[in-house]
């Protein structure tokens, strides 16, 4: 089995966190961050592993050296998306409004994300016009800066229908 100061640097650099920024999150000094990943504080406090174990997602036994479960029955894929999410506090609550909303309603949001993502500060530079524009009603409201945006594309893509 891995060293634990192995496991917890390898699982905060794959969370691309600083020693400062796991610190935080777990309430301890950088200090301390950076001595478990040396192996120099070898035995930690109940409420640090917790603490640990919640931010890195990583089970409280594997932090304390004792074996891992056998049961690895959640693809690694999904544990990485997992501690995005909990990591992400935003992005976190948006999935959860998402998924409380109905199938109608969540094509309403994606056609809005869609037509967001045609503003230009997501696509600089525009090589071609789209063929079909997916964008939501909503999407078109003219007293928007997005809206103003989308509008532009269309008129842009009308005209040059117009001229071939």
């Amino acid at each position: 089995m891995k060293p634990v100061k192995d496991i917890i640097k390898d699982k905060r650099l794959e969370c691309n966190m600083t020693m400062k920024e796991l610190a935080e999150k777990v309430g301890v000094s950088e200090g301390t961050i950076s001595r478990w990943e040396s192996g120099e504080i070898a035995n930690m406090r109940r409420g640090a592993i917790i603490s640990l174990s919640k931010v890195l997602d990583i089970p409280p036994n594997i932090l304390m050296g004792w074996e891992q479960d056998k049961d690895n029955s959640i693809s690694p894929a999904i544990k990485k998306y997992q501690l995005h999410l909990k990591n992400t506090p935003d992005l976190s609550d948006a999935v959860e409004l998402y998924t409380s909303l109905d199938d109608g309603d969540r094509g309403v949001i994606r056609g809005e994300m869609k037509g967001m993502l045609m503003h230009p500060k997501y696509t600089p530079t525009i090589k071609e016009l789209p063929a079909r524009f997916d964008i939501a009603a909503s999407g078109l409201d003219e007293n928007t800066e997005a809206g103003k945006d989308n509008m532009d594309i269309i008129k842009k893509r009308i005209e040059e229908l117009r001229r071939k």
